[in-house]
């Protein structure tokens, strides 16, 4: 009997070993699916901001922006900083600032120079385009000692 239960026993495992391979293959599948498709729509939406359709942009980089947090992935700074400049395009300045805001906080987050610069570059255009020139010369200074 004890050789009986451990055969079906043997065959139980070797049946959850084969589902838990099919659930991980069709994750790194839904992955590259997610990835390909964030890559797609970050490329929409530079080809709408290339021909000034902001609204158009926006909403591409919106929908990247979201497929890039559920992947935790690296992009979610350059969703950020992209729909930061699409709203200071549209002179929605706060809006822009709050995006340009939380894109330098994940890139100093994860140690981004490059991005941390252009955010703080970003930062001093929205608030020279808001005429408040000495505190876009305090973050374009910021932005020169990176």
């Amino acid at each position: 009997m004890r050789n009986e239960a451990k055969s079906a026993l043997g065959g139980k495992k070797l049946i959850i070993g084969f589902v838990a391979m099919a659930v991980f293959f069709s994750g790194a599948l839904a992955y590259g699916q997610s990835s390909e498709r964030m890559q797609t729509l970050l490329n929409e939406g530079i080809e709408l901001y290339n021909h000034s359709d902001f609204r158009g942009a926006a909403q591409k980089w919106e929908a990247g922006l979201e497929i890039a947090r559920k992947m935790n992935s690296e992009n979610i700074s350059v969703f950020i900083g992209n729909l930061g400049v699409v709203y200071d395009n549209l002179g929605e300045y706060q809006k822009a600032i709050s995006y340009y805001e939380e894109a330098l906080k994940i890139d100093r987050e994860i140690g981004n120079r490059k991005g941390e610069g252009g955010d703080l570059t970003n930062l001093g255009v929205v608030y020279k385009n808001l005429g408040d020139y000495q505190k876009a010369i305090s973050y374009y200074e910021e932005a020169l000692k990176i």
